[in-house]
């Protein structure tokens, strides 16, 4: 129903982290958000669609895991399953997102977004390439990995959400282990830990590197021979 669609970061490390990430994946970097001429945020867009949206920041914030599908399905969703959500977005913004109030455990660190993408295109502080360009190759994001204090919440939530649960994975590298939960475009894994996006992982075949993204995020890149069952294409 849902499938990944941008991980959100903010942090004052903006160009670093991108610069390491693009060093070490092979992807360009694009411009996202830019008021008033001052590009506020970049990424990268992977080969299977999702991006990674680094915003600049005075300090390090949250990291949001944004699933895209329609606001309708959405709203219906969270009425049906008693979820505590609101719509709206801010600053004319060319979508509509639906977000999940605090105190949810894992479903407070998701949202939902849905594009108006030719408003996107007609507005030149959006329309800077990370929104909208399609992928250009590279490798994918094959994973998102989230931390949950109580995994079986967090796993039927995502269940909801349109993931399927594929078993137990593990990894040669922190969080180590998790139950996955596929995805159209990008898995989830859920792992024991506090409430929190963790890790992505960037399949491919070069030599495995991890690259912090944030005190708490890191992007593990290349092929990881012990994470369980291949990702999904």
């Amino acid at each position: 129903m849902f499938q990944a669609d941008h991980v959100v970061v903010w942090t004052p490390d903006r160009d670093a982290v991108l610069a390491a990430l693009s060093a070490a994946t092979g992807l360009p970097i694009l411009d996202g958000y830019a008021p008033k001429g001052g590009v506020q945020a970049r990424g990268v867009r992977f080969a299977n669609g999702p991006f990674l949206d680094v915003h600049e920041a005075p300090e390090h914030g949250p990291v949001l895991l944004g699933l895209g599908g329609r606001l309708a399905d959405a709203e219906a969703l969270a009425e049906r399953q008693g979820w505590r959500a609101r719509v709206g977005a801010g600053q004319d913004e060319p979508w509509d997102i639906l977000s999940f109030r605090r105190g949810q455990g894992v479903l407070s660190h998701l949202f939902i977004i849905d594009y108006r993408l030719d408003q996107v295109l007609a507005r030149p502080v959006f329309n800077r390439g990370l929104y909208h360009l399609p992928p250009s190759g590279g490798p994918p994001l094959s994973r998102v990995w989230i931390a949950a204090a109580d995994a079986e919440a967090a796993s039927r939530d995502l269940s909801a959400l349109g993931f399927v649960a594929a078993g137990e994975v593990r990894s040669k590298l922190a969080p180590f282990a998790g139950r996955l939960l596929r995805g159209a475009r990008g898995d989830v894994v859920v792992c024991p830990g506090e409430d929190a996006v963790v890790r992505i992982d960037v399949s491919g075949d070069r030599p495995l590197r991890v690259v912090a993204l944030g005190p708490r995020l890191t992007a593990v890149v290349g092929r990881d021979e012990s994470a369980g069952p291949s990702p999904t294409p």
